[in-house]
């Protein structure tokens, strides 16, 4: 009580100039003190908003990668059953079997394996042919696509030099191959 008694005097004391002076002085500090917390509320807020933006974005790239991964362990599944159906598929007799098939001739290369991770090695052959046309092309690609564990890898067509209407052709068909457990 004796601390109120004083201020009470000490307000008492001052003149009425002063006594405005002072309450200027209380408001223009209650007003800036008010001001600084609403700016500092405000950039509180705009810096939460921007974390939950970057937070959403980063959860979406993580749905994405999620899916994505989904999606290749399907494909690894739909994979392992194919490569299972026929697990002594020789992709060399394959087509040496379509072209006689398809009355087509073709230099077949040696099949060439190369090294897919720690599961599979992927097997390769290219097949060359001169002087053949388009229709006969496209029935070799029709019918290697019905295979599926046949894909094309590279497809080279040149205009045949020497007949007519024809074309040279370079492809190369792959299939995959499970390794056996050592």
């Amino acid at each position: 009580m004796e601390l109120f008694e004083k201020i009470k005097h000490y307000f008492d004391a001052l003149d009425e100039s002063t006594f405005y002076k002072i309450i200027i002085g209380v408001v223009i500090g209650i007003i800036v003190l008010f001001t600084f917390g609403i700016v500092r509320y405000y950039w509180k807020i705009s810096s939460l908003t921007n974390q939950i933006r970057q937070i959403n974005i980063e959860r979406y790239e993580v749905k994405d990668i999620l899916d994505q991964k989904e999606a290749v362990m399907q494909q690894k599944k739909e994979v392992d059953s194919i490569l299972e159906e026929d697990p002594d598929f020789r992709i060399a007799g394959f087509f040496k079997k379509l072209l006689a098939k398809l009355t087509m001739s073709a230099t077949i290369s040696k099949p060439e394996e190369v090294e897919k991770g720690d599961k599979y090695t992927e097997n390769s052959i290219n097949l060359q042919f001169t002087n053949i046309k388009m229709k006969q092309l496209a029935q070799l690609l029709y019918e290697a696509e019905q295979k599926p564990r046949v894909y094309t890898k590279s497809l080279e067509i040149t205009r045949s030099k020497k007949t007519p209407k024809t074309i040279n052709v370079t492809i190369t068909f792959a299939t995959l191959v499970k390794k056996k457990p050592e």
